[in-house]
């Protein structure tokens, strides 16, 4: 008789035990599936990011690197491609500043020289000699904690 009561003891608790495993499993599953798809948003949100930021600054970044090996045409044009592509980037803005700039210094380049800014003219309405006293001139600021 006791023996039965034992048997009967013993079955009641692995039948629990293998109860509360199965509500372990499920909590498992049910965390396993919340990390995949935490995971796959971080994913998406990574891809926006790179293409959004990082895939036009390093378009830009290979533009300005290559600026002084190419004609002002090529390269305006290199910045309007950036600019069709990526309209609302703040690589546009830049693009837009650097295109008013190789205009400005458009006669620095020729056909067989290339650029050549040693020929700097000097009536140029665009460059000018910088005053000496606004070089060295400082501008401190006192705080009154220091």
């Amino acid at each position: 008789m006791i023996m039965n009561r034992c048997q009967i003891l013993l079955l009641l608790m692995l039948i629990c035990l293998g109860c509360q495993n199965d509500e372990k499993y499920e909590a498992l599953k049910k965390d396993i599936l919340t990390l995949k798809e935490s995971n796959s948003k971080l994913e998406k949100k990574l891809e926006a990011t790179q293409m959004e930021y990082v895939l036009p600054f390093k378009i830009f970044e290979e533009i300005v690197m290559n600026e002084f090996a190419r004609s002002p045409d090529s390269t305006i044009n290199a910045y309007k491609d950036l600019m069709v592509r990526y309209p609302k980037s703040y690589w546009n803005h830049e693009a837009k500043a650097r295109i008013e700039n190789i205009e400005k210094r458009r006669e620095y380049w020729t056909k067989e020289k290339g650029w050549n800014f040693n020929t700097l003219k000097k009536t140029s309405p665009t460059i000018k000699k910088p005053n000496l006293k606004e070089v060295i001139m400082e501008r401190t600021i006192s705080c009154p904690g220091c």
